[in-house]
């Protein structure tokens, strides 16, 4: 059934994850170059010289994350997988977020041969992690749903 209210969370959660991958993640400067991190590319403006850094990791987890989540609204005949792939989700945006962080506060630093680096974050992290409450509460409402299927069966 489609029209459960784990359903609206999870569609939620999937909108704030597209937001997160169109959106800026992270923005810097320093003395002489800026930065702009997005999920699929990088720019880096070194006194008017372009770099680019490879981000396309972080993309492609972004767009698992968001496959995962509609599957997840489509399995709802199957509460328990329904249920360890909403934690697996999270999990997947936990690590998303660390591999960023690892990604502007070690690599670009390295690129850039700079010790200081201002870092702004951005929308677009923001937004990947805000989709990390509406997965668990998701998960509540298919475990609510679970529990009320078992203890109906216990009736019969």
């Amino acid at each position: 059934m489609l029209q459960r209210k784990q359903t609206l969370f999870l569609l939620i959660a999937s909108f704030l994850l597209i937001g997160a991958v169109v959106s800026p993640l992270y923005t810097g400067t320093s003395d002489n170059s800026t930065i702009l991190v997005k999920a699929f590319g990088s720019k880096i403006d070194l006194n008017g010289e372009f770099k680019s850094l490879n981000t396309l990791y972080v993309g492609i987890n972004f767009i698992v994350e968001i496959a995962l989540t509609l599957l997840i609204i489509f399995l709802y005949a199957k509460r328990p997988l329904q249920m360890r792939l909403c934690l697996l989700n999270v999990f997947f945006v936990l690590v998303n977020a660390g591999a960023l962080f690892t990604l502007v506060s070690g690599e670009i630093k390295n690129i850039l041969q700079i010790s200081s680096f201002d870092i702004n974050t951005q929308p677009g992290l923001y937004l990947m992690l805000a989709s990390v409450p509406f997965f668990l509460i998701a998960y509540n409402f298919i475990k609510k749903d679970e529990d009320l299927v078992k203890s109906v069966d216990r009736i019969r």
